[in-house]
């Protein structure tokens, strides 16, 4: 829809002395703290993995060679988003606020919005097994945080490989996901390293003051333990990120950071990019933003835990 002198006459109007515009401040863009950024290499991106080995076996004599086997794949399509206003070129002319002449600004808030609305959707979606908007996709069928399965003949999986969890965050809670998080097992069934751990827990606002209590207490305060001589174990612990993105108001993560950004990927074709152009035809001018990019995940998801909290 065109804007037009009729809809928006109040632009020419001098006994208006303002007009609040309708963008927001802008957003700080998360996606440098969660993923990694490689350049684009096909509309359908794919990633495949192989499993790792296990233990040596005796030697009775000759060598063995047992088999190699492939771990899961992955994809994610590369997707269009794009938005617009078209102004008539007569209210441009006599706008007396310069209203029409900041739609780019405009636009670009909009850009800003759908890349962090995108990169939420690491957490947000992280309980199910697929993405809509971007048709990801796993061989191994399973969400981001929840009960794993792995392609080798052998590997034990009756413990280390869920990173699920149903709590809300407490004191009791966090310390279960610290050791899970350190039982973590790869697809062999081998613990996932000697000291890997979390680094940072990511909350929605609603547990940012919960979650820096957690952080904060030495001991013997309300809320963390009620036996005051037991001293908080989790003290400083973890690094504390609270992003208002997060939708689910009771869902909490532990994250290792490093290992987050390597094993998820936002794969950018085209940054929002604006435009402005003149329709002659229509005497009117158009501002456009685009921008192409997806979003998946490897088949390593020992990057972290996720607390879906009913």
């Amino acid at each position: 829809m065109t804007m037009t002198v009729g809809q928006f006459n109040f632009l020419l109007d001098r006994r208006i002395s303002e007009i609040e515009d309708g963008y927001s401040p802008k957003e700080t863009d998360m996606r440098s703290m969660f993923y990694s950024m490689p350049d684009p290499t096909n509309y359908i991106e794919r990633g495949a993995a192989m499993n790792p080995r296990g233990p040596m076996r005796a030697f009775a004599g000759i060598h063995t060679y047992p088999d190699v086997a492939q771990g899961y794949q992955w994809q994610s399509t590369h997707k269009q988003f794009a938005d617009g206003v078209q102004i008539e070129r007569l209210l441009a002319m006599f706008d007396l606020h310069n209203y029409a002449g900041t739609r780019l600004m405009d636009l670009k808030n909009t850009g800003d919005i759908t890349v962090q609305i995108h990169a939420a959707l690491l957490f947000n979606n992280g309980f199910s097994a697929s993405d809509a908007t971007f048709d990801y996709s796993s061989t191994e069928g399973v969400a981001t945080f929840g009960t794993h399965t792995t392609t080798s003949a052998t590997a034990d999986t009756s413990s280390g490989f869920i990173n699920r969890g149903t709590s809300g965050l407490n004191w009791t809670s966090l310390k279960s996901a610290l050791v899970s998080f350190r039982r973590f097992r790869n697809q062999e069934g081998q613990p996932w390293g000697s000291d890997h751990q979390a680094t940072a827990l990511v909350v929605p606002p609603e547990l940012g003051p919960t979650a820096e209590e957690l952080m904060g207490t030495k001991m013997g305060m309300s809320g963390i333990n009620s036996e005051q001589t037991i001293k908080n174990i989790l003290e400083g612990k973890y690094k504390v990120i609270t992003w208002n993105r997060l939708s689910d108001s009771n869902n909490w993560f532990l994250i290792n950071e490093s290992m987050c950004k390597e094993h998820n990927k936002f794969i950018v074709a085209q940054e929002p990019e604006l435009k402005q152009l003149t329709n002659m035809d229509e005497e009117s001018a158009k501002c456009n933003i685009y921008g192409a990019w997806t979003v998946a995940r490897t088949p390593v998801w020992q990057f972290g835990f996720g607390s879906e909290v009913s």
